[in-house]
């Protein structure tokens, strides 16, 4: 017997509704479909697809699914109006990748976008954005493969050089 590939699909949990929604991206239709479940499993019916997309802390700004294969991505207002734009084939599209602490955890409309430089990380930045209105807030630098996070305060970022193992604060507010 032939046995059927495993739909693919995406999830998100969300505490406040104490809902869990999917995704299925193998949907026949021309939009994937999203179904919204209970904390006990019982479906709820179908959700729209900004209920899936990864939310800022305050909920305000959304950000798209990382596509398979896709470097591509995309931060939203609540509204689903595109703020800005990554790694696209468009006019206007910035460069940069995104890790678990690029939300500021202060500063509700602020966020960081990791450039890349040369080889092992050389002449890498980490692009600060503020999103009411949409622009670029700072540039500092993010060399040597970094790990990176906010201060707790919101008002720094602090890097970890994974090459070279150097510790950097760059005030940004």
């Amino acid at each position: 017997m032939d046995q059927l590939p495993a739909p693919r699909a995406d999830f998100r949990f969300d505490p406040v509704r104490k809902m869990i929604y999917v995704v299925d991206q193998t949907s026949a239709s021309s939009h994937s479909s999203v179904a919204a479940f209970d904390l006990s499993g019982n479906e709820q019916g179908s959700a729209h697809l900004s209920d899936i997309m990864p939310p800022s802390p305050s909920g305000r700004f959304a950000e798209s699914l990382q596509e398979d294969g896709s470097g591509s991505w995309k931060v939203y207002e609540f509204n689903l109006r595109v703020l800005l734009s990554f790694n696209c084939d468009r006019p206007r599209c910035k460069q940069g990748d995104r890790d678990t602490q690029h939300w500021n955890p202060k500063l509700n409309d602020q966020m960081i976008a990791l450039r890349t430089g040369g080889a092992f990380g050389k002449g890498g930045a980490c692009d600060v954005y503020q999103l009411s209105p949409a622009h670029l807030l700072k540039t500092v630098r993010c060399v040597g493969l970094p790990v990176y996070d906010w201060s707790r305060d919101g008002r720094e970022i602090v890097t970890l050089e994974y090459e070279g193992g150097r510790l950097r604060r760059e005030p940004v507010n």
